[in-house]
């Protein structure tokens, strides 16, 4: 029997804090055949946060420095510079960048797509659990699991 094979996605926007973090916990999820890197901001954050993307929708962080590294010394690593992602209704800004690691899961075709948030941690036992369960119910089109975030925003600091 054939293991499924496994896409990570990610969309990307000033998370140099935690890539390192997500890389070094993620990189060997079992059957992993590529892993997406969208870097991306849409139209609603660059508003919020004007001095935090660059006039091309890239992040100022270092982010996009690290990434490209990333990809050039990694074959299983796709790194894709979205920029800005719009769309006239604002609850779809991130539609146009989540397209980019589809068009890479439809070349690619793997058994399963999981998206990562740049925050975003399993354990390698809980890897193993959400392909378990995927495999189990494979007749499911879709699944949520619980996140398992280190975030801890600067408003809870003293908390």
């Amino acid at each position: 029997m054939s293991q499924p094979r496994v896409l990570l996605v990610t969309l990307c926007i000033n998370e140099m804090e935690w890539l390192p973090k997500l890389w070094e916990q993620h990189k060997d999820w079992e059957n992993l055949v590529k892993w997406v890197f969208v870097e991306a901001a849409d139209r609603v954050y660059a508003k919020v946060n004007p001095s935090g993307v660059s006039p091309q929708g890239l992040s100022m962080d270092g982010t996009t420095e690290w990434l490209e590294q990333l990809w050039a010394n990694n074959d299983n690593v796709a790194y894709i510079k979205h920029g800005f992602s719009d769309d006239a209704d604002p609850a779809k800004g991130k539609c146009a960048a989540r397209q980019r690691y589809m068009d890479v899961a439809d070349a690619v075709r793997p058994d399963y797509v999981i998206v990562l948030d740049g925050d975003e941690f399993y354990t390698h036992a809980h890897q193993r659990e959400i392909i378990s369960v995927m495999e189990q119910f494979k007749n499911h089109k879709g699944f949520i699991f619980n996140r398992r975030e280190i975030w801890r925003p600067p408003s809870c600091q003293n908390q």
